[in-house]
Order: C-alpha cells, then structure tokens, then sequence
C-alpha cells in the first residue's frame, strides 16, 4: 500500500518552491493529501485536496498575534497536524519541506533534531498515540496569545522527552541538514555544491518558508542560476518557467531590512516593558505615599503625642 503524505495549506495559491517540495513525493510514487478551507485551492491535479473541516471544524483559521511571525496560520497548523496524525498517523510533512531520497525512511515513529529541540515539520507517528492527544489537549490550552513555536516545536520537544522518544529522533544530517540561518545559502550559486554535499546524506530538506515571508523573498521568482534551489528545479519534472530571477544583490538588502526590522521590534518591546515597569513603580510609590499618609501600613505616620 503506497505511504501519504499529509499536509494543510492556508492563504494564497501554492508557489512554485512549495511544488517542488510537494512534487518530490508524487515523483517517489507517494500520494500527497492537501488539507484546506479554501473553496477555490487551484491546486494541480496530482495533490488531492481534503476538506480541513474533516479535521479541525471551523472558519477561523489560527494565527500569531504577535512578534516577527504575527499572522503566520503555523500556529493553526501546530494544531492541526497533531489532529490529523492522531486520527489517521502516518506521515506528517509541512509543505515546503521535500523527500530527497527514493524512498521515505521506514521507522514507525519518525521526528528530526535539530539544534537543541526537536522540529515537527516532519513527523510520523502511529494513529491514536498518546503523544498526540496530549500534545493536542496542551495546544488547545495554550490559546492562541502565545510566542513562535511554543505549540509547536517547544511543546514537542517537551513531550518526547517526558514520552521516552529521543531514540527515535533522526540527526539533522540524516533527517533534515537545513536550517532557518540557511536560507540565504539556498540561493547563492557560490554555495551550491556545499549545499548539495550537506543534502546528499539526508532523506529531507525543509526550505524553512517562514523565513522567506518575513524576509520578503517574492516566490513567483526563479533562484539564481547554479544556486542549490535551481538545481532542485532542474532535477525536478515540474515545468515551470520564471518570469525573472532574484538577484544576490537584492536578497541581501531584503536580508538585512528584515533584521533591521526585528531589531526595532526588539528595542520597541523592550521600551514598552520598560515604560510598564516605570509605570507600576510610580503607581505603588503613590500608593505608598498615601498609605503613610493615612497610617495604613508598616510605614505609615505615627500620629504625634
């Protein structure tokens, strides 16, 4: 019986990055089921699209609220994937995220170390285990104020280690060799042999998109000529025909606004922490000033006698 693989998908039609991640399974002779609420999805006849509401009823569709991924629907997707996986297990595989070997890595229970957690941008686990249905419950409470990959890969990480589950985690190097600090590498050609060389030991890549929307990179261009993400195309069967390609040169002024502008978030949080603080220290110093007033508390005036 041919393995699926399942994702969920929110918000504008897929890119040609996350074809090619998407097509790598079709390619390999696995199937791809595509979760989404989207009415008109356009996706290509060789994905099968699902009804996400089979999973997760609803018509709101999770996002952060805050910090640099603010409006990012990964916070429904944490969600969702520990529903699905719960209901039919199998493999679990965020759509920019693509199989580089002929054949998915066998193991009943799959997940990828990376850095000091475990990433659950691929996963396989069997239905119903109890990992899930934990993880889902805590999700669930968690609501939907909470900080980037606190649902996700931090709670995660959490519950395999409380499960027992890090003998099963693949290295990085086998599982899953890139990183978000990698995304720049993607597109220079002067990187693309090392690039290919970290790949050629590893059943995934994960292209780490989330990047690319708070770098700015605009997907509807081709990678630079000799880059590792143009020879992915090249290797690829798709047929795809780019009206333009990014320019280093521009990729690295994206680049460093994008960090500029984390920077200012930063300094702007930390001013209002700060401008809090300064606040509550005034209104207890006020209220303290009273209360010696009034002869309330342990430091109030002792009347005269």
């Amino acid at each position: 019986m041919t393995e699926v693989i399942r994702s969920f998908w929110h918000g504008p039609p897929l890119n040609p990055y996350l074809l090619l991640c998407l097509a790598s399974f079709v390619e390999r002779g696995y199937s791809v089921e595509l979760f989404t609420y989207e009415r008109n999805h356009g996706f290509p006849s060789w994905i099968a699209a699902m009804d996400a509401r089979d999973i997760l009823p609803t018509e709101t569709v999770l996002v952060y609220r805050r910090g640099p991924g603010a409006g990012s629907p990964a916070l429904h997707a944490n969600l969702f994937r520990l529903l699905l996986l719960d209901r039919f297990g199998g493999w679990w595989v965020d759509t920019d995220a693509a199989l580089l070997r002929q054949e998915l890595p066998a193991a009943p229970v799959y997940f990828v170390r990376e850095e000091n957690h475990y990433t659950n941008s691929i996963m396989k686990f069997p239905r119903a285990h109890p990992l899930l249905s934990e993880a889902a419950r805590l999700a669930v409470q968690a609501g939907e104020d909470v900080a980037w990959a606190s649902t996700g890969p931090t709670l995660l990480t959490t519950l395999i280690h409380k499960h027992g589950l890090e003998p099963w985690a693949a290295s990085s190097e086998q599982g899953c060799p890139f990183i978000y600090s990698d995304v720049p590498a993607l597109f220079d050609p002067a990187r693309g042999e090392e690039m290919m060389a970290r790949a050629s030991a590893a059943s995934f890549m994960h292209l780490c998109c989330e990047m690319w929307r708070r770098i700015g990179i605009p997907t509807a261009l081709g990678p630079p000529v000799g880059s590792f993400l143009d020879l992915q195309f090249r290797n690829s069967a798709l047929d795809i025909h780019f009206p333009a390609r990014i320019e280093l040169r521009h990729l690295a002024v994206w680049i460093a606004n994008a960090r500029a502008r984390e920077d200012l978030e930063s300094i702007e949080a930390s001013a209002k922490a700060d401008l809090q603080s300064y606040r509550l220290m005034v209104e207890r110093s006020r209220w303290s000033r009273l209360g010696r007033l009034l002869g309330i508390g342990p430091t109030a005036r002792r009347p005269w006698r």
